[in-house]
């Protein structure tokens, strides 16, 4: 795991806890952040990957189509965040974990049944799962696959698989694995951690994918 360095421990003092979504420290960094170049396989550039797959498929990507899923979601790269920081998802660092986050297109009638999607019983459940892999087990490619797995057995994903639809969700898949070095999450005072995915562990979701596919 690979540790940020933000906010340590000096002189024996924490430092004060900043409002992390409203300073004006914060908003700059955030437009500064924003002006960057989106990284492929990531949650920020899902315009840049939808131009992608038109391009490469020749058929329409639109919400009608496909779902930028997380397969890591973002509750989970949260959780250890202390709650008296009141993270949001739509702004500061919040909003950043969110863009520098793992995503793909998927089919939208597949996301719909995936059981990480929407209120449930299943979904608490599913993410502590994936968040055992990811910290505890530090495998963020056994988190990957465990998304997998539930989409495996949903019979959308099934019908979808060999469609022109379907393999632009694999495409988008793969390029999201081969371009994630690393999966970013929140320390408990909301610094960034980060957990690499090595080379093994890509192959291993690529071939995880192929499976389920067929």
């Amino acid at each position: 795991m690979i540790e940020s360095t933000l906010d340590p421990m000096i002189a024996g003092r924490q430092k004060e806890k900043r409002d992390l979504e409203n300073d004006e420290v914060t908003k700059d960094e955030n437009k500064k952040r924003n002006a960057r170049p989106k990284k492929e396989g990531t949650y920020g550039n899902k315009y840049g990957e939808k131009r992608r797959l038109e391009q490469e498929h020749g058929i329409t990507v639109s919400g009608q189509t496909h779902e930028f899923e997380h397969p890591i979601p973002w509750a989970t790269l949260t959780a250890d965040a202390d709650p008296a920081l009141k993270i949001r998802r739509k702004s500061g660092v919040g909003e950043e974990l969110e863009a520098i986050s793992p995503a793909y297109a998927e089919t939208k009638s597949s996301h719909k049944e995936h059981s990480g999607t929407g209120p449930s019983a299943r979904v608490v459940q599913y993410r502590k799962e994936l968040e055992v892999a990811l910290k505890e087990d530090k495998s963020p490619g056994n988190a990957f696959q465990i998304s997998l797995v539930e989409y495996a057995q949903k019979p959308n994903f099934i019908d979808t698989a060999h469609t022109p639809v379907g393999r632009v969700a694999s495409d988008s898949y793969q390029h999201m694995i081969m371009n994630t070095d690393s999966v970013p999450y929140l320390n408990n005072d909301a610094s960034f951690a980060f957990m690499p995915l090595d080379n093994h562990q890509k192959k291993e979701c690529i071939v995880a994918r192929w499976i389920a596919d067929n």
